[in-house]
Formats: structure tokens, C-alpha cells, sequence
């Protein structure tokens, strides 16, 4: 046997080693960043034991490739021709996209891939990102009813849509027409290019009719009519309200709840182009959130309980009230009286389950008793929601004014709209 050759072995090995470290790829340098999606914002590749998994392994790989050189080079004897270098493959990092389901972002962290290689592939790009469409408030206008008839505000211009007349509730749908109801009956009366006609009910409908809203809901218009008794109540079982839908294209009615109201009354009701009709409902001393569904829809009326209220509420001046939905079906709100007086619109996301709050300014010329309207809502990616709240009197027959307020501000001051209004509400 002959003998092995050390001479130049120690020589031999650090040029080799030199050799694989010039050849392995780079460690990626992953400093300390911040990468913002949405209103998450997550520091990621901080940790420090991030960067040591990337030494590591560097180490790792020269200290495996020294070692296969040094046994190949002692284990050839003397008369054997010296073979070519061993190539080692390089130990191949990649980075890995890992998504984190608890958070809204997407983190970037390091993974190592011993898996030999003669070529490293190239890194993965990270799958598109599906962002939905932004929701876009739908084009609202500002429907004014007043002693001098009917107003329609833009926010570029004020029309007239109606004069000589004194109307207490006007509400327009999406192709211009608008519905309405004077001072002086009951009648419901529908307004279209400068003519007026009048909306026949049903026969059997009960009593006087009192418009609380309009909507276009499965591409039918539909007029949302309580029904009070004809007569003045004495009391007992026969004292019977009743909410009805009408569709006065097809000139039909269905009747949807009835309730005693010798001592209860609806405050004003909300209809969502979904079908859903979301209101409160005060008797004696308790006032309940008062939810329904146009039959035959898909759509569930939200509960109190999944916005964050109470079933009732007793004998309580600071209590939620006035609750009602946006036409969209997206968004609620309602207001709430602090015990320094104070009153607070809230905007409550159904679709997101966020909760925004706007404090107005004063206060002290608005009646005790109010209805609200929101419109144009919407929240962008930092959360800041805005859009816009009508506050009436509860009685359509009241000479109060109505006020406009704007949910971007922190402490709202009412906006001026057109001429004094006894009544507004959001129109299409």
C-alpha cells in the first residue's frame, strides 16, 4: 500500500473552500422594514434570529464542502492522477410567501432549501392580490319638502320640482320620480316631470296613509305606508297600526306587521333597496328596534343584538333612537343623547362591522323627539368614514327644520341646504 501525500493538503483545502464560497449566492440582507396593507401595519424580518438562520446555514454549507474535498484529497494515493475538483451544488435560499390568516398583511419570511441544485431557480413572485372593487356611494341628491312645495339640491344646484303646494314628506327613487304627501291630506301623490297624479291603495287598506319611505328594490319601485286608524282611538284592541308595502306601478299592496298603537307609534321607517325596513318602535315607557323584511327577499334584517343594542329600552331619555338604514342596505345608524345633553349620530357597518361615532356641535334648537337619515356613506383605508345624516322631527307635521350634517367632521355643525325645510330625506 503506499502512502498517502499530506504536502500542500492545508493549501489545497483553503482554495477550494474559497472557491465554493466565491460560487454560493449572497445571503439576502433583510433589514429592519414596514410594509402597510390596508390600515394593518406589520414590521416584519426584525427578529435577529431571522438573519441567523441565513449565517447558519452559509456556514453549514462551506463546513460540509471543506469536508468532501479534505476525504477526497487524503484518500488519493500518490500514483493516481489527481481528479478534477468536486463541484459541490449550492445550498439554494428561497424566500417564501406565508400568509398569516389573523392579519390583513402578507409577511415575507425566510426559509432555507437544502435540496441540491446544479441551478437555483428564481424566486417566487407572490401571487396577485384580488382587492374588490371600492365601493362607491351611490349618487345621492337632498329631497327639501316645505310651505313652498319641493325643492331638489345637487350640491351643484337648487331646483324647484314643485311650487304652491305644502308638502310634509318627500322622497325620489332613482329614475327622478318623486313621491310626496301635502299638508293638508292624505293622500299620496307622485310627481314626474312637472305633472302630478295621485298613487291609488289598496282597497284593502285600513286607514289614513302616512309616507315614511321609497325604494327601488328588485327593480320595483316600492312606497313604504303606515296605516293609522281612521278614527281617534278610545282605546283597547281596536287601536291597530299597520305597515304596508306598495307598488304603485302594478297598483298592489301587501300588508307586512300590525301593532296596537293606542299607546305605541313607529317612528319614521327606513327602506333599503335590499327590502329590509329598519326603524324603532316606542311603547308607553320602552322603545324597541323594530326590523322587517319585504316578503319573498333574500335578505335578513339585521338584529339589535348584531349592531350592538339592546332588544328594549326602559324609561331611558339617553338611549339609542331614531335608528334606520341607508338605501344601499350597508350601513346603519342612530342617535343617542348623552347625559350632558349631547347628541351623537352612530354609523354602523353591516358589511364590515366597524362603528363610527360624530358628535354634534349644538344641539339645543333640535326637538326632543327626531328621525335619521344617512346617505353617501363610506370609509377609506385608513378608516375614516364620511357621508352625510338628515335629523328631522319625529311628527312629519311638524314646522321644525330639518338640518344636514357631515360624518367627516369630528364635531358636526349643521349645513345650510336650500330654504327652510320642514322635512328632507336622501332621494336617487
Amino acid at each position: 500500500m503506499s502512502e498517502t501525500r499530506n504536502d500542500g493538503l492545508d493549501d489545497r483545502i483553503r482554495t477550494l473552500v474559497a472557491r465554493a464560497v466565491a460560487d454560493a449566492p449572497p445571503a439576502p440582507v433583510i433589514d429592519e422594514q414596514t410594509i402597510t396593507d390596508g390600515p394593518v401595519v406589520r414590521a416584519i424580518g426584525s427578529a435577529p434570529s431571522a438573519r441567523n438562520r441565513w449565517i447558519a446555514g452559509g456556514i453549514a454549507a462551506m463546513t460540509t464542502a471543506a469536508a468532501v474535498i479534505a476525504i477526497a484529497l487524503v484518500a488519493r494515493p500518490d500514483n493516481a492522477e489527481a481528479p478534477a475538483p468536486a463541484t459541490v451544488p449550492p445550498v439554494t435560499t428561497v424566500a417564501t410567501l406565508v400568509s398569516d390568516p389573523t392579519q390583513q398583511g402578507t409577511t415575507v419570511a425566510p426559509t432555507t432549501s437544502a435540496e441540491p441544485s446544479s441551478t437555483a431557480p428564481p424566486l417566487p413572485t407572490a401571487p396577485p392580490t384580488t382587492v374588490p372593487p371600492a365601493y362607491l356611494p351611490p349618487p345621492e341628491v337632498i329631497v327639501v319638502a316645505g310651505d313652498d312645495g319641493v325643492q331638489i339640491d345637487t350640491g351643484d344646484a337648487l331646483t324647484d320640482a314643485l311650487l304652491g303646494e305644502s308638502v310634509r314628506t318627500a322622497v325620489r327613487i332613482l329614475d327622478g320620480r318623486t313621491f310626496y304627501q301635502r299638508r293638508d291630506d292624505t293622500q299620496l301623490r307622485q310627481l314626474e316631470g312637472g305633472a302630478t297624479g295621485s298613487i291609488a291603495l289598496p282597497t284593502d287598506f285600513p286607514g289614513a296613509p302616512i309616507l315614511h319611505d321609497a325604494a327601488v328594490v328588485n327593480g320595483e319601485v316600492v312606497l313604504l305606508v303606515e296605516s293609522t286608524p281612521a278614527q281617534q282611538c278610545t282605546g283597547g284592541d281596536g287601536c291597530i297600526g299597520s305597515v304596508w308595502a306598495i307598488w304603485p306601478d302594478r297598483g298592489e299592496g301587501v300588508l307586512l306587521d300590525e301593532q296596537n298603537v293606542w299607546e305605541g307609534a313607529w317612528s319614521r321607517l327606513s327602506l333599503s333597496e335590499t327590502g329590509v325596513v329598519l326603524g324603532m318602535f316606542a311603547e308607553s315607557v320602552t322603545n324597541s328596534p323594530y326590523s322587517l323584511t319585504l316578503p319573498g327577499l333574500d335578505a335578513s334584517a339585521p338584529t339589535a343584538e348584531s349592531i350592538g343594542l339592546e332588544q328594549v329600552y326602559t324609561e331611558c331619555s339617553t338611549c339609542p333612537s331614531a335608528l334606520t338604514i341607508d338605501v344601499t342596505g350597508r350601513f346603519v345608524g342612530w342617535l343617542e343623547r348623552q347625559e350632558d345633553g349631547t347628541l351623537v349620530i352612530s354609523v354602523h357597518s353591516l358589511v364590515d362591522g366597524w362603528t363610527a361615532t360624530n358628535q354634534l356641535a349644538d344641539t339645543s334648537e333640535l326637538p326632543v323627539f327626531l328621525t335619521l337619515d344617512i346617505g353617501a356613506v363610506q370609509a377609506d383605508e385608513n378608516g375614516l368614514v364620511s357621508g352625510s345624516a338628515i335629523i328631522n322631527d319625529i311628527d312629519p307635521t311638524s314646522a321644525v327644520a330639518a338640518r344636514v350634517y357631515d360624518l367627516g367632521t369630528a364635531i358636526g355643525d349643521p349645513l345650510v341646504i336650500g330654504k327652510p325645510a320642514t322635512r328632507m330625506a336622501f332621494g336617487r
